[in-house]
């Protein structure tokens, strides 16, 4: 595995181990709205869309029980954090799924219903920026706009010049409210040993922050 892929892995992973801890109880049953396809926010993938970032992604869909999701990803799980009380959450991870696009799944069930699935390719390509580029974008103005919601992608583009790179993809039910989307976007900051972070949750961009790889 290479450095590059190592590391997104490991952004996976912690993700994995910190849903693995949590235990929320009390959600009750899970809407299916994203499953019907009725509410749909700013940058809710397509099935297509998402088949062409983790193979297997495109055929789950919320409110699927973990059978359907494995077949769905046509691999077995290879980690699980099961309920610790009545309502209470199962965390399941798919890692090293193959085909054309291979990568990693964790999903996250209520009463055995998929309630939310985060999806990461495994061999990243992070664009490379300059470092002043990057702290460019990690500005005031760019925080005060974060906060305000206000801020978008292509705001940042605008100053990068050349997307990021998506390091993992989440579709979360929204509980009677409309289906959330989040992903996480990177880009290699020069001289490579640190990355330009940047969370986006239904379409809008959080505070870009540059971090160590390690």
């Amino acid at each position: 595995m290479t450095r590059r892929a190592a590391f997104v892995m490991a952004v996976l992973a912690v993700v994995i181990v910190y849903a693995c801890k949590r235990s929320r109880s009390g959600e009750g049953a899970m809407a299916t709205d994203a499953a019907t396809g009725d509410a749909r926010v700013e940058g809710f993938p397509d099935p297509e869309e998402l088949e062409a970032y983790v193979s297997g992604a495109g055929a789950v869909r919320l409110g699927m029980t973990e059978s359907e999701v494995t077949e769905a990803l046509g691999s077995k799980p290879s980690r699980r954090q099961d309920a610790k009380s009545p309502g209470a959450s199962t965390d399941v991870a798919w890692d090293g799924l193959q085909g054309p696009r291979p990568g990693a799944a964790l999903g996250r069930f209520v009463e055995n219903r998929l309630v939310s699935i985060e999806f990461a390719p495994t061999a990243p390509v992070l664009p490379r920026l300059d470092y002043a580029t990057a702290h460019s974008v990690t500005g005031a103005d760019y925080v005060r706009r974060s906060v305000a919601r206000t801020l978008r992608m292509a705001d940042i583009e605008a100053v990068t010049r050349v997307p990021g790179y998506r390091a993992s993809w989440t579709i979360m039910s929204g509980f009677g409210s409309p289906t959330r989307v989040s992903s996480r976007w990177m880009w290699e900051v020069d001289p490579g040993d640190r990355v330009l972070y940047v969370p986006e949750l239904d379409g809008v961009a959080g505070q870009p922050v540059i971090r160590n790889k390690r």
